[in-house]
């Protein structure tokens, strides 16, 4: 038995587990940010960071984890 073929078995395994990374998106409903008199926040900005730390966390767009937001993310007034 050729002795090569476990090892390759194993690097095979190794690279099938690592090979996409996935991203998590936010959940609806959308985020709302009011000031202490009711009015929206409309030019606010919402800063990302990784748990107890001050190095900022990305976040995306969408699932495929391709496009950045900006962060801080700058919030808009929505009407309903």
């Amino acid at each position: 038995m050729n002795k090569r073929l476990p090892i390759f078995a194993l690097l095979l395994f190794a690279v099938s587990l690592a090979h996409s990374q996935s991203v998590a998106l936010g959940q609806y409903p959308q985020f709302v940010s009011l000031l202490p008199n009711g009015q929206p926040n409309s030019f606010g900005c919402v800063f990302t960071y990784n748990t107890n730390s001050t190095t900022p966390q990305p976040t995306y767009t969408d699932y495929t984890g391709s496009i950045l937001n900006p962060n801080p993310v700058p919030l808009d007034s929505i009407s309903d």
